[in-house]
């Protein structure tokens, strides 16, 4: 879910980013500055509990 999550928010930030420049627009290209933050998180949380799964594996 969260890699999901994640792969949304970026390429939505990077197209609201890139509206807000052609428009001039500082909200909307701070918006999409902060959509694409809130992606690297989620992509950063996702990576984090994939490694939390694999250590926590019983060895066999």
């Amino acid at each position: 879910m969260t890699q999901f999550i994640a792969k949304v928010f970026l390429a939505g930030g990077f197209l609201l980013g890139i509206y807000g420049l052609t428009q001039e627009s500082t909200i909307l290209f701070r918006s999409g500055l902060g959509m694409i933050a809130a992606g690297m998180v989620a992509a950063g949380y996702n990576i984090y509990r994939m490694l939390v799964a694999r250590w926590q594996q019983p060895e066999e």
